[in-house]
């Protein structure tokens, strides 16, 4: 196939793209136009599919329409080496169009000739003995007619020649009859240097197109066995796809083909870099708010609606936002671009180009926030689907649907995209502080840290806070509340409590590491800092289910809100209460356990004369498990978090009094008698008997 490929492409020699670089690369760039023809097709022949009537103008209007679904389709799911030779197709009906207006553009530029300059077209006998005998130049700028009528005939003869010579490229024929009948577009220019009467001319222009038609039938049914050909290879193996590996697999894969990320990416830009031009155009005038209080205000009522109608928002409204024309968009370039993301979103393919836009989009946030908070050389994003960016795409698309964005018009769509972006932006800043989170806690407990990453941790942190503190005030004071952005401001005020909580455990460890002595009571400290905040987080959590049980009471109702109530209660309150009770639990039950262990005297502290195996630090005091071991109490209480076996020997440090007595702080007595001056005598057996006077 890529042999196929680049003998199409003229043998270009010294390739900087690799094979499978070259097919990745141009088969998203030859399946994009798909999108915009079926794009196009939604648009406008979405209705015309089935016929209205059996009359010849609607049955023509549905084949058209039914053709452009399957071109869109084919663009999107043909084989690379099919999908070239059917560009290639679309390239030579292109070029045998252009050639035939041409011709009739030739035809006509002749006539008016004639008609401006009576001698032109006595001019030709002559004109043609010029050019064949070489007597004249033929651009004498002295000889306007006979300069004129050459210059105009050698145009012609050189675009059908290139025309000819690309429609052999283009279907690759080998033949030298097909490459010499394509030249029949020359037959009024070699009649008009004959001589031909310029008034009769156009017939043997309808001779070339009637011959150039007869030529694309002969053509087409020569393609037809291989096109069934195809069908039926292409038919077995979708037969056995489904038989192999079933319905469900085949469709899926079906889908994969068809949603493209970036296909639609690509496909998204181009229509928004569009309208974006088209707005800072000199002599173009954007319609755009005078504030954006006053778009927020105007979406506030669209959403509103939207919740108690489950979706139902209509377009009759679409003048009622107040605007102002103004002729210098770059005074307001933001409200630029939102308008401009608004007016390419107003069908499903255009949605979807959206929803990939945010998610990319989300995607290089998260990616740049990892990068600015652990520094140089951090290690890429986890290949979850958190921080994917694809949860953002997917609020997207069902903020998008909740609201019926795409049967609104602009003043409306603009003002309730703006509402979606600030929700999705407000779950980005959540996903965000996922990122920042781990980075900040492993920086605090780094004493060899460099102030510049501390810097940037906290910056980061600071920079969280004001973002959710921002979006609380945005929809607080702006918009009136309800379901759906009772959820928004709950999960900002969440976000605010966790980064200052974050910050304060953040502190507490720092200063632990920099401190000479390891603090005793820092663990408590940090369990009742985080407790806190979990807490917090579960007040606000249940204060959302109240007012959203309340808004359903009053009939403000939809199974979407109920949907999306059932999945915040599990994982917003239901999990947060399990994994806090649990953790309360873990706590008592290791404190018990450690009160169950004896306390290691200072005689044995004074013997042991070693750091703890946990934190490696000196011992002041300590523990005693059941296998003889020595360890802080508070290092072992946070290692009984994990698991109950000794970090020394993985022995059970927790044992029943069936199975072992509690241990006792015995001192142990030396094996022998030390002597003044060191020598270390043993001593004797109990069946032995000896003089022991020195």
């Amino acid at each position: 196939m890529e042999q196929s490929i680049r003998r199409r492409l003229g043998g270009l020699k010294g390739w900087k793209l690799k094979g499978e670089q070259f097919e990745a690369v141009a088969t998203v760039i030859l399946r994009v136009p798909g999108y915009f023809i079926l794009d196009y097709w939604y648009q406008n022949d979405v209705r015309n599919c089935i016929p209205l009537s059996l009359a010849w103008a609607d049955v023509v209007s549905s084949g058209f329409a039914i053709f452009a679904v399957i071109q869109g389709v084919l663009v999107l799911l043909l084989p690379l080496e099919q999908l070239v030779s059917l560009y290639m197709h679309y390239l030579t009906i292109a070029v045998l169009a252009a050639a035939d207006t041409f011709s009739n553009y030739y035809i006509e530029g002749e006539k008016h000739l004639v008609n401006q300059w009576p001698d032109y077209g006595t001019v030709s006998f002559q004109g043609f003995s010029n050019m064949l005998m070489l007597q004249k130049s033929l651009f004498d700028p002295k000889n306007d007619v006979e300069t004129l009528f050459l210059r105009q005939q050698v145009a012609a003869i050189v675009f059908h020649t290139l025309v000819a010579t690309l429609v052999t490229f283009f279907l690759d024929l080998e033949c030298n009859k097909d490459k010499i009948l394509l030249l029949v577009y020359l037959v009024p220019v070699f009649a008009r240097l004959a001589g031909f009467p310029v008034t009769e001319l156009h017939l043997t222009h309808n001779f070339a197109s009637c011959f150039v038609i007869f030529l694309t039938v002969q053509y087409i049914f020569l393609c037809v066995p291989h096109v069934f050909r195809f069908l039926k290879q292409m038919y077995n193996t979708l037969a056995e796809m489904i038989e192999m590996y079933g319905l469900l697999s085949f469709l899926i894969t079906i889908w994969s083909r068809l949603f493209v990320p970036i296909q639609l990416l690509i496909f998204w830009l181009m229509l928004f870099t569009t309208q974006l031009y088209n707005h800072y155009l000199p002599s173009h005038n954007t319609a755009i708010a005078t504030k954006p209080s006053t778009v927020f205000s105007a979406s506030g009522d669209s959403m509103n609606t939207a919740s108690a109608s489950g979706g139902g928002v209509s377009s009759s409204g679409a003048g009622t936002t107040p605007t102002v024309i103004t002729s210098n968009p770059s005074e307001m370039w933001y409200l630029v671009i939102m308008q401009s993301a608004a007016e390419v979103c107003f069908t499903p393919f255009m949605l979807a180009g959206t929803c990939v836009a945010v998610s990319y989009a989300s995607r290089i946030i998260l990616s740049l926030t990892r990068m600015y908070a652990a520094g140089p050389g951090a290690a890429p994003l986890p290949n979850d689907l958190v921080h994917s960016g694809w949860t953002e795409g997917a609020a997207m698309a069902l903020l998008a649907e909740q609201t019926s964005l795409l049967d609104m018009a602009i003043p409306e769509r603009l003002a309730v995209l703006s509402i979606i972006l600030l929700i999705v932006v407000s779950s980005l800043v959540q996903n965000m502080y996922e990122i920042v989170e781990p980075i900040v806690l492993a920086l605090s407990a780094q004493g060899v840290a460099s102030v510049s990453r501390h810097c940037r941790a906290v910056s980061a942190c600071l920079l969280l806070l004001a973002l959710s503190m921002y979006m609380v005030y945005m929809f607080t004071s702006i918009f009136e509340q309800y379901f759906w952005l009772l959820l928004v401001v709950s999960t900002s005020i969440m976000t605010s409590v966790q980064v200052v909580g974050l910050l304060a455990t953040y502190i507490l460890l720092t200063w632990d590491t920099v401190c000479a002595q390891p603090w005793p009571g820092l663990d408590d400290l940090v369990y009742y800092t985080r407790a806190t905040t979990r807490v917090f987080e579960f007040i606000v959590a249940v204060f959302v289910v109240g007012a959203v049980v309340k808004e359903s009471v009053t009939g403000q109702w939809s199974w979407i809100n109920a949907v999306v109530l059932l999945i915040h209660c599990y994982f917003n309150v239901w999990q947060r209460l399990q994994q806090g009770w649990k953790s309360f639990l873990l706590r008592l039950e290791a404190a018990k356990k450690i009160s169950g262990l004896p306390e290691a005297t200072q005689a044995r502290l004074m013997l042991y004369n070693d750091v703890c195996a946990i934190c490696y630090a000196d011992m002041s005091s300590a523990r005693i498990t059941h296998c003889n071991h020595l360890f802080h109490g508070p290092c072992l209480r946070k290692w009984l978090y994990v698991q109950d076996k000794c970090p020394m020997c993985h022995a059970p440090i927790t044992l029943s009094n069936t199975e072992l007595d509690p241990p006792k702080d015995v001192t142990p007595q030396p094996d022998g008698i030390e002597t003044e001056i060191g020598a270390n005598i043993p001593l004797p057996d109990d069946g032995e008997s000896g003089d022991l006077s020195l």
